[in-house]
């Protein structure tokens, strides 16, 4: 080969783009335009918009033409559906040659997506966050890109954020646009009023259902043979007269037919009646009628564990169902005969089934049948501290194995993570969501994505639900979110890449400076910390800073970005640091120094005289105990509004508890439950949690309704939630008593049931106590009276956040001599 040829070759290697290149935009001008039939449908329409505006503004001139005809002299832009075998739904091909530029996608969405991928790949273009705020890009005035063809469908089918917190018709336009700029295809209430100003332009899945059952049997929202539409009073006389017409509709509740008017916390229709299985199928069917295709039905029950009691429908339960307490086969076999009814008139409709309460396993007498598009893992109670597979995580080794289960049947699923939580506690989850990811990925080929909860920075939000906490939920895991999104689309992206990319566009100069030893240090105190961090279980987040030295060296890493972000021109970058500094001081430090302030060892003393269980605490050694108080809500913010005092006592054979609760309406406490180990926790209930460190992490749980009914049973560690080992017998003697203004609790638990042996001075256990207010009866729970606090920094479960209880050698008290202040 001669030198000429050699240098030739050279030259192409290193500068490929000068053989073959397709300009969109050069100097500011448009080269090209954008061609899009008069009446294209609103998802085209729409990345047509987006792809012009954005040509415009990162050139940093003028906005290339949208036109149906291609314009004389200017490079086509032809945006259309294609049926190339290759793509999958929702995925794109990018085809670009020297006089024509055809983004194709097998839906609309696809299309979409495309003309994204132009914008992100060639553009440099960035959406971090909702909102203009979250836009990033550097002016580029010549945009082009090289001949050839890409085509990419996503690695999950399933991209999803479920709004909290805000109003269900809340319109979140800067959220929404950030969603379908990072891939994501999300669903929308089929009758959102959004859909009549724009929301269709997004191309979004249109849902229906929820916690839907009764509503579905009792029709609400549609209309009855008069033309009116069934809700409020309207729906009250309707379901009072198809219970006293069908009672048999509805669930037998210890012997009795019990009218449900809603999807809250009330027992299940009767799944068994083939007339409540035709009359839901129908009214899916009216409500498919009435919604925007595609409709995805999400068949899930009311929100609550009691089920109908009916010979026939406990007959459906197998054996080893019944021992567990576990509803599955009835769930399963209700939801396939409505999907059945259902597919037989509209096969298009995407029918999801979802595990949940006492049906999250997998069921042993029947299988999801073939007209159920996905299964939704919906048990919220992974550790978001470890890895899936981590074998030293009592929590994830069982939603591991609970995971692989449903891998298994061979349904498509996806999972529901309550991940909003993290971010209300500043909580760095972004590599560990990643990881999950492509844990799914690699090791679980049925999962098909994820549903993630979070507050919207931009939704509508009314008391109790407009804290601090809740307004600032997304921006306080910003990164977690975007990566997210971004991972779902392509798992095998370079991590460390777009993390250091988009920090050091979000923070600037500041990112250098001491936000990167910021994050990292944080991530590190996170990670070392002992125990699991997740729903209802996890350690207290200020023991995060209990490592010496830390705080401060977060701080000092705060105050160096502070400075170094000053010097950044953006602006953004600084308010972006000081945002970080305020987060940390609001969450971080504030539980460190509530933690510090708070963190009590109890001291409980044997008894010098004889307690009788009579549910009064009148006792002297009940006044000789120590009083612990201060409970606080459980998973929120909020101020407690009816505060609890915890006395302890003991003697060799027993351990006494004594519950007094300030209540403001004693006489209309729910107690609805009658029998032992029945679900005492959908009644107003206090609850005591004992943990022997020769349990490991298992605990005994205690719950006690106000009528002095119990449940009671060991939690194996990492299964909080999903039910406990349960002895026939009851294991504590209870009795319960009322005031005008509080009521008591007062039980004995014998010795052996918690420690094997008599209980003696310098024996240590832990404990959590919680209560739960609730008042309202069967028909109508009172959702702005219940009130969950506990004494764990308002954890229920997780026994690293127990409190030490140390069985202290007698206290020789004088009667009358000590003076108690009463709680």
């Amino acid at each position: 080969m001669n030198r000429i040829s050699t240098l030739l070759l050279t030259l192409f290697a290193i500068f490929p783009a000068l053989a073959a290149e397709l300009t969109l935009v050069k100097d500011g001008k448009p080269t090209s335009c954008i061609v899009l039939p008069d009446d294209a449908e609103p998802v085209l329409t729409f990345a047509a918009q987006e792809l012009s505006l954005f040509l415009g503004k990162i050139s940093a001139g003028e906005k290339p033409l949208i036109v149906s005809v291609p314009a004389k002299g200017l490079v086509p832009i032809v945006l259309a559906l294609c049926k190339d075998k290759k793509l999958q739904e929702d995925g794109f091909k990018i085809t670009a040659c020297e006089k024509e530029l055809r983004i194709e996608g097998k839906t609309s969405n696809g299309v979409l997506y495309g003309s994204y991928e132009i914008l992100k790949k060639y553009g440099g273009i960035r959406w971090l966050f909702p909102g203009e705020e979250g836009e990033y890009f550097t002016v580029c005035p010549t945009i082009s890109l090289p001949i050839g063809t890409i085509l990419k469908n996503p690695d999950f089918t399933y991209r999803d954020i479920c709004k909290v917190n805000m109003h269900w018709n809340s319109p979140v336009w800067e959220t929404w646009d950030w969603a379908v700029r990072n891939n994501m295809r999300f669903t929308s209430s089929s009758g959102h009023p959004c859909f009549k100003t724009g929301l269709a332009k997004y191309g979004p899945i249109s849902e229906i259902g929820g916690h839907c059952f009764s509503p579905l049997l009792n029709s609400v929202g549609l209309t009855d043979e008069n033309g009116t539409r069934l809700s409020g009073a309207a729906l009250k006389d309707h379901v009072e007269k198809l219970f006293a017409e069908h009672p048999d509709y509805y669930p037998l509740i210890n012997g009795k037919r019990v009218i449900t008017f809603h999807g809250g916390a009330e027992p299940q229709p009767c799944t068994t009646n083939p007339d409540v299985i035709h009359i839901v199928a129908q009214n899916v069917l009216k409500f498919y009628e009435q919604s925007r295709p595609p409709v995805m039905l999400v068949f899930g029950n009311n929100d609550c564990t009691k089920w109908c009691q009916c010979e026939k429908c406990l007959a459906i339960d197998p054996e080893e169902e019944k021992a567990a307490g576990h509803i599955s086969t009835r769930y399963w076999t209700f939801a396939n005969a409505v999907a059945a009814e259902v597919f037989q008139a509209k096969p298009d409709l995407k029918f999801n089934g979802w595990t949940y309460q006492n049906f999250s396993e997998p069921p042993k007498g029947v299988k999801p049948s073939r007209h159920i598009g996905l299964v939704m893992i919906s048990n919220h109670r992974r550790c978001w501290k470890h890895a899936l597979d981590d074998k030293n995580c009592p929590t994830n080794q069982w939603y591991y194995q609970y995971q692989k289960n449903w891998n298994d049947y061979d349904v498509p699923l996806y999972t529901y993570e309550m991940l909003s939580r993290a971010g209300r506690h500043f909580i760095p989850v972004e590599k560990n969501w990643v990881d999950t990811l492509r844990f799914y990925k690699r090791n679980f080929p049925n999962f098909t994505g994820m549903k993630t909860e979070m507050s919207c920075p931009d939704g509508t939000y009314t008391p109790p639900d407009d804290g601090y906490f809740v307004l600032n939920n997304w921006r306080m895991m910003w990164q977690a979110m975007y990566l997210g999104i971004t991972f779902q689309w392509d798992v095998n992206a370079d991590y460390e890449k777009v993390y250091e990319e988009i920090n050091s566009l979000y923070y600037g100069k500041g990112w250098a400076g001491g936000i990167c030893d910021f994050r990292a240090l944080l991530t590190k105190l996170y990670m070392d910390a002992p125990g699991c961090w997740g729903y209802g279980h996890s350690t207290p987040v200020g023991k995060f800073l209990e490592v010496p030295g830390a705080k401060e060296k977060l701080c000092e890493y705060l105050n160096a970005a502070e400075k170094a972000a000053m010097a950044d021109p953006d602006p953004r970058a600084l308010a972006h640091v000081k945002l970080e500094q305020e987060f940390f001081e609001k969450t971080w430090v504030a539980a460190y120094d509530d933690y510090v302030s708070n963190y009590r060892e109890v001291k409980i003393y044997p008894l010098l005289e004889k307690i009788k269980i009579d549910g009064k605490l009148d006792e002297l050694d009940w006044k000789n105990a120590e009083t612990t108080t201060r409970f606080r809500l459980a998973f929120g913010q909020n101020p407690i509004r009816h505060q609890t005092g915890l006395k302890l006592a003991y003697d060799a054979d027993n351990l006494y508890v004594g519950f007094e609760c300030l209540e403001s309406r004693p006489k209309e406490l729910k107690t609805t439950v009658k029998q032992h180990d029945g679900p005492i926790w959908e009644d107003n209930d206090v609850e005591l949690f004992i943990n022997d460190p020769l349990m490991g992490g298992n605990y005994i749980q205690l719950l006690v309704n106000a009528s002095g009914v119990v449940c009671d049973g060991t939690v194996t560690a990492g299964e909080a939630g999903r039910g406990m080992t349960r002895d026939a017998e009851t294991l504590a003697e209870v009795k319960t008593s009322f005031a005008a203004d509080r009521y008591f609790v007062e039980m004995r638990i014998p010795a052996h049931s918690i420690t094997g042996t008599r209980f003696s001075p310098g024996l240590v256990l832990k404990i959590n106590a919680l209560r739960c207010r609730r008042i309202g009866d069967e028909q109508k729970e009172k959702k702005d009276e219940t009130e969950m606090s506990t004494i764990c920094g308002g954890t229920p479960h997780g026994v690293d956040s127990f409190i030490p209880v140390i069985f202290a050698t007698p206290r020789k008290v004088a009667p009358g001599s000590r003076q108690e202040v009463d709680t």
